[in-house]
């Protein structure tokens, strides 16, 4: 009933979805309660009216329907001023607080929809897209009241039915809205995993990193002692020729050595007695052995180096030569005597001491 009322007063308010809404009057009856509709009342309601009524207006007269609908007015149309349905008399009431005797009509109107209502002993009942009417106490088909209320409730079955669409179209897209939600929070935890996962790996890489620097290091001071090794052993192999030279002329030496030592087995005995100690030291240095010996065969495939080196080990060799070509004359003498032993010794101690620093340096 209130939504039927509501619809109502849209309609006599102007709206624009009601203005091409036809003509509702009610029937010539001697006994209804009401007059029927004045031609402006209907030009109104047609939409022929400029000037709709105002909300002050509406909330005026709806306070007036209260005041009098409890009064009971309404019964007597004479009693507050209507027009007489012969239209000889004014359309407008002849009371000065009645200035829009339309909408006073209207809410007479609105009042006999309302005690309509409640006498009926049925309710209306929605199905699909129309609302059956039960009430078979009152109206025919052919009454226009009767049209009124079914083309109002064909459209409010037809306005709920795109209201409830609308709500499923609403609600289908809140579903989707969450879903999406839904999928941006999966997203993000997801994100959020990989993100300390790889915040893991980052660390991990950078404990390796440190480690490979580490590493790095140590293998820079190992590239420096092999550098230095390296630029030793090429200078040792500057310094081969030579080195396989002298080699080859100690061992020339030793073998000389030893066939003198061959020769002097009968003079050493009296070199004993004479002077036993520089004889012992002389016995013990020339049976020093050497120690690179190295085979003739390969000293044949190098040759002499013009250096410094070279030339003044050459000379220290010559002079070594001279000597032991001078100790050889003595021992090959056959008897001498003490003066020229001592001189033989002196010369033998001198020898032996040269002979271990060439070799002394040589190591070096």
């Amino acid at each position: 009933m209130k939504f039927l009322v509501n619809k109502f007063l849209l309609m006599i308010s102007g709206h624009s979805r009601y203005k091409t809404a036809p003509r509702f009057l009610e029937p010539e009856d001697p006994n209804n309660e009401f007059p029927k509709l004045d031609p402006q009342w209907d030009g109104w309601l047609r939409g022929t009216r400029k000037l709709p009524p105002t909300e002050d207006e509406i909330a005026k007269y709806e306070r007036r329907y209260q005041r009098l609908s409890e009064k009971e007015v309404f019964m007597d149309p004479s009693s507050y001023g209507l027009a007489s349905p012969s239209g000889s008399e004014k359309p407008y009431p002849t009371r000065p607080e009645y200035e829009h005797s339309g909408i006073e009509k209207s809410f007479q109107y609105i009042h006999r929809v309302k005690k309509i209502e409640n006498s009926r002993s049925s309710c209306f009942r929605m199905n699909g897209n129309d609302i059956s009417d039960n009430n078979n106490n009152y109206h025919s088909n052919t009454s226009p009241s009767n049209l009124l209320t079914r083309t109002t409730i064909r459209e409010a079955n037809i306005h709920l039915q795109l209201l409830h669409s609308r709500n499923q179209e609403l609600e289908k897209i809140l579903e989707t809205q969450q879903q999406t939600i839904k999928r941006q929070e999966d997203a993000l935890m997801k994100k959020d995993q990989d993100y300390m996962e790889l915040c893991k790996k980052l660390r991990f890489l950078e404990r390796h990193c440190e480690n490979l620097q580490l590493l790095l290091h140590e293998k820079d001071k190992r590239l420096i002692i092999y550098d230095r090794k390296d630029a030793i052993f090429s200078e040792t192999l500057e310094l081969r020729p030579a080195i396989e030279q002298l080699l080859d002329i100690l061992n020339t030496f030793e073998l000389e050595d030893q066939i003198v030592s061959v020769n002097m087995n009968n003079s050493i005995q009296h070199l004993i007695n004479h002077n036993s100690k520089t004889t012992t030291n002389a016995i013990i240095s020339n049976k020093i052995p050497l120690e690179f010996v190295q085979n003739k065969n390969g000293l044949s495939k190098h040759t002499i180096n013009d250096n410094f080196t070279t030339k003044k080990i050459t000379r220290r060799l010559e002079k070594q030569q001279q000597r032991y070509r001078v100790q050889k004359e003595l021992f090959s003498q056959p008897q001498l005597n003490d003066e020229q032993w001592s001189t033989v010794s002196d010369d033998q101690e001198q020898q032996n001491k040269t002979a271990t620093t060439t070799q002394i340096n040589l190591e070096n």
